[in-house]
């Protein structure tokens, strides 16, 4: 239980730009490992790092506040006319999709 140390487990000092979907951010959030805040010098909130319970040993992701500030917007206003579930044996889960799509602006 060492999510806190951050700059001992992660290279934070090489970080790579990632495009993920918002069912995948939303994924990591909900079981979050790490979930931390990072505050300007003026104590604004400037983005959060995370990872989940399953990603934890791979890698640490960031968001910006603005990013995940569109992204609640874009949940929030969502209304998905469809939702299909399939089950799948490579991963033994549930492939879920919603109609419509959404994506990070």
């Amino acid at each position: 239980m060492n999510w806190d140390k951050i700059d001992r487990n992660y290279d934070l000092e090489s970080p790579v730009a990632l495009k993920q979907s918002v069912t995948w951010i939303a994924n990591q959030l909900i079981h979050s490992f790490v979930f931390m805040a990072i505050c300007s010098e003026g104590g604004g909130l400037e983005s959060i790092l995370f990872n989940s319970d399953y990603t934890r040993r791979k890698n640490l992701y960031e968001i910006g506040i603005n990013q995940l500030i569109s992204l609640f917007e874009e949940v929030g206003a969502n209304d998905p006319g469809t939702m299909c579930a399939i089950f799948n044996e490579k991963i033994r889960d549930y492939a879920v999709t919603v109609g419509p799509t959404m994506e990070m602006p």
